[in-house]
């Protein structure tokens, strides 16, 4: 028997009697029913689990639109649903935060924080229920939220689908009014987070 028949039929058994390509296509059915990825089932609950938890679904507390104040390490998990309906896409595009990809028209929930200077502040917005944004906007009006004619010094927003992340760098001691809002109306479940670093 020639050497190279020799070697095919060694290269054979050694893939567990199936052609090159077979053993390249073969499905790994290491995990539960086949599905190697128990990870993404896990995320999925989880996921799940966070939109339906239903969550108070109270009026802002005031003054004005706000549901509520934050500071730096807090984290805050509600829904929109119940909030103000103060802001939309016509405050948005006036006060130069974002090119709007909806009415806005849904209700938002609209918390203050006070920030000291050179600070460095982050807010992470966890939405996996629905396309919801995070808008942080400066306004040292204390006690009221801006009317949409409004000259306003600062404003930042991610407006990418599902979560998003902003931030803003504050060069004196300021009050921000941190938004989360949803396209076209929609309402949903939230978590965030608010990170400082002193500069």
């Amino acid at each position: 028997m020639r050497p190279s028949i020799i070697i095919a039929a060694f290269a054979w058994l050694s893939l567990g009697g199936c052609t090159l390509l077979e053993c390249a296509v073969k499905p790994d059915d290491s995990g539960p029913e086949g599905d190697a990825d128990t990870d993404a089932d896990t995320d999925t609950d989880t996921d799940t689990e966070f939109c339906d938890e239903v969550l108070p679904d109270r009026p802002p507390g005031g003054p004005d639109c706000l549901s509520g104040s934050l500071s730096c390490g807090a984290s805050v998990t509600a829904t929109t649903e119940g909030g103000s309906d103060h802001f939309d896409a016509e405050h948005y595009e006036n006060f130069f935060c974002l090119v709007p990809e909806g009415e806005y028209l849904g209700s938002e929930r609209v918390y203050e924080i006070e920030l000291a200077g050179d600070v460095l502040a982050t807010f992470d917005l966890y939405s996996p229920c629905a396309d919801l944004d995070v808008i942080v906007l400066r306004q040292d009006d204390i006690g009221s939220c801006p009317d949409s004619d409004q000259l306003l010094t600062e404003c930042e927003a991610d407006v990418s689908t599902g979560s998003g992340s902003t931030t803003v760098w504050t060069d004196r001691p300021s009050r921000y009014l941190v938004i989360v809002d949803g396209k076209r109306g929609v309402e949903d479940n939230f978590e965030l987070q608010v990170g400082c670093e002193s500069r």
